[in-house]
């Protein structure tokens, strides 16, 4: 039988999964509030942020990229992108799962 020892200022075992399974592009909340992808084409963004997802998940989003789980660890944060006509980021917006 394994016991469980607490230590003051360590990580519990939820928090480290958390910890390991974060991933996800770094800052994407910071991107969207300073305006960073508006404007981008597709080829400037996979160069920023490699290839996206593209099913249609989160439609009416046309491209969209795990932004990593939020604060808590509960939910997912995805950061959505639609295209204007002009195929330049119309839109950029953070959502939860």
């Amino acid at each position: 039988m394994a016991a469980l020892l607490l230590v003051p200022g360590c990580l519990v075992a939820s928090e480290v999964l958390c910890e390991l399974t974060r991933g996800g592009i770094d800052d994407a909340e910071g991107m969207v509030e300073r305006g960073e992808l508006l404007g981008l084409s597709a080829d400037e963004l996979v160069k920023r942020l490699g290839d996206p997802e593209t099913d249609d998940r989160f439609y009416p989003a046309d491209w969209y990229y795990h932004a990593g789980p939020d604060a808590a660890c509960i939910d997912n944060r995805w950061l959505l992108l639609r295209f204007g006509g002009d195929g330049l980021v119309a839109d950029a917006r953070i959502m939860t799962d």
